[in-house]
This record gives structure tokens, C-alpha cells and sequence, in this order.
């Protein structure tokens, strides 16, 4: 989910769980309360006597509910991953796989829900059903309303991104073009890519960041010679700076000319290697520890 949300999308899905619970549990009392009524008067014209008072509490019935989601949200999370890796396995999209998983999780999650509310009230299976089904028509109808333009924005951000993604692998294939142009030429590593676009290796297009097109040159690189294409290797020599992107990730260029884009935590990794001790020396303090 990470490549799909943004801090500020925490917002609106904060406010759908913490409405859902409240109003949620506030409906499920009210129509538990009149079936706990009607099966009470019920019991009392079998067995005669007084009739007792029922209290039920409002902690319950929140907790009730949150318990459901939760159970309920795990069981439909799971079914839904199991055809989605069964989906995975053929290596193409099966749009009527992926919407039976998505129809099944929906039954399961309902499901396990339903089951643990029944576990939590004292009531014959039917009348916790009468109870359960508006609140659970309630608490889907607003993850519609919430869900729906949450998802839209969720998705849209994230086209923008492969997007970004994109130019800034073609711009670090630029870069591997023209550093390997310039070592050919002067039988040594290029400077600097200011260098570069002074000499007209590359156009000053080329060293902006897509995420951050403001900066003349959007990645760090230190000097090194070119590997071979086919060689194995993890040396960095170029790649993007830490605000291009927040911290999301950053694109990477090997000296193979191997590119490719890796979170922030994998790029940590990469640093790490014995290889990379004078890139990442050099990066640190250009970006200030």
C-alpha cells in the first residue's frame, strides 16, 4: 500500500474507520437492543414471570464491532490474496479470477464478522443476522462514499508516479550513454555532469529530476569508469538526490549501466556494500549526514 498512499490520504481513511465504529456501533445497539426486546417478551410468554432488564453497553457493542472488522477484514485480505497469487502464477491479468476473489473475500469478511458478533450476544442466530445486516450495510455503503474517491486519488497518484519513475530511468539511461560517449572520447571518466552538459554530452533535460524539476541537476554522481553491460555488479555512480523524492526512493545507475529504481531502505542496502563505501562517504556529505 505504500506506493499507493500519501500521509495526507491517512486523513480521509482515518475518518471512515472512526465514523464507521461510532455510528456503526451506534446502530448495531439500537436494532440489538429491539431484538434482544422481542425475544425477551417472547421467552417471557413460554416461561411467565418478570421481566428482566437488559443493559447493554455501548463499550460492547464498539468493541463488538471492531473485532468484526478486524476479523472480518483479515478473512476477506486473505481470501483475496490467495487469488491474487493464484492470478500471479499465469503472468497475465484474469479479470474473472481476480473479481470471483474479490466476490469471495466480500462473503468472507461479512461472514467472519457476522460469526463474531454471534459469539458476543446472547441472541439465536436470526435476530443477531437482524441486527448485523444494517449495520454492515451502513459501514459498506460509507466505504463507498469514502472508499471510492480515496481509492480514484490513490490510483491517479500512483499513474503520476510510474510516470516519474519512467523519465527518471530513461534520463539515467541518458546519463549512462553519455558518461560511456565521454570515456570513449577521453579515455576517462567524466568529471562531473555539469561537465557534461557544458559539453553538450547531454541536455540540461536530461539531469532534472522528474519529481523535482526545479533543480539544474537532479542526481548525485561521483567519477568512475564505465563496467562492461553484461557484468555483475552493485557499484553505484550516479542517483537520485533524498529530497527528489521525500524519501520514497530514489533511481540508481550502475556502472554496467544497469538502472533501476529502489526504496529508500534498499538503497541504504546498497550503500552499505564495500563497493559503494566512497559513493556513499561522498553522498552523505553532500546531502548533509
Amino acid at each position: 500500500m505504500g506506493a499507493y498512499l500519501r500521509p495526507w490520504q491517512l486523513i480521509p481513511l482515518s475518518a471512515f474507520v472512526l465514523i464507521s465504529i461510532i455510528v456503526g456501533a451506534a446502530i448495531l445497539k439500537r436494532f440489538l437492543v429491539r431484538q434482544f426486546e422481542i425475544f425477551d417478551a417472547q421467552a417471557q410468554t413460554t416461561v411467565p414471570g418478570p421481566r428482566r432488564s437488559r443493559r447493554l453497553s455501548t463499550i460492547k457493542c464498539v468493541l463488538a464491532l471492531l473485532l468484526a472488522g478486524m476479523g472480518g477484514g483479515f478473512a476477506g485480505a486473505a481470501i483475496f490474496a490467495l487469488f491474487r497469487s493464484i492470478e500471479g502464477t499465469t503472468h497475465e491479468t484474469i479479470v474473472w479470477l481476480l473479481v470471483l476473489g474479490g466476490v469471495l473475500s466480500l462473503i468472507a469478511m461479512l461472514g467472519v464478522a457476522y460469526l463474531i458478533l454471534l459469539t458476543m450476544f446472547p441472541l439465536p442466530a436470526g435476530r443477531v443476522f437482524r441486527a448485523a445486516v444494517p449495520t454492515f450495510a451502513f459501514v459498506l455503503v460509507l466505504g463507498a462514499i469514502f472508499g471510492t474517491p480515496t481509492a480514484l486519488v490513490a490510483r491517479q497518484q500512483r499513474m503520476f508516479d510510474l510516470h516519474q519513475e519512467i523519465t527518471l530511468l530513461r534520463n539515467l539511461r541518458g546519463i549512462d550513454d553519455a558518461l560511456r560517449n565521454y570515456e570513449v572520447l577521453h579515455n576517462e571518466a567524466a568529471p562531473s555532469l555539469e561537465h557534461l552538459v557544458e559539453q553538450e554530452y547531454l541536455m540540461p533535460a536530461m539531469v532534472k529530476s522528474p519529481a523535482n524539476p526545479d533543480r539544474a541537476i537532479g542526481y548525485f554522481y561521483i567519477p568512475r569508469r564505465s563496467a562492461g553491460t553484461g557484468t555483475e555488479t552493485q557499484e553505484i555512480r550516479a542517483s537520485d538526490l533524498r529530497e527528489n523524492f521525500e524519501g520514497r526512493g530514489r533511481g540508481v545507475l550502475f556502472t554496467n549501466g544497469a538502472r533501476m529504481w529502489v526504496s529508500e531502505g534498499e538503497f541504504q542496502q546498497l550503500l552499505n556494500l564495500e563497493v559503494n563505501s566512497d559513493f556513499a562517504e561522498a553522498l552523505r556529505e553532500y546531502e548533509g549526514g
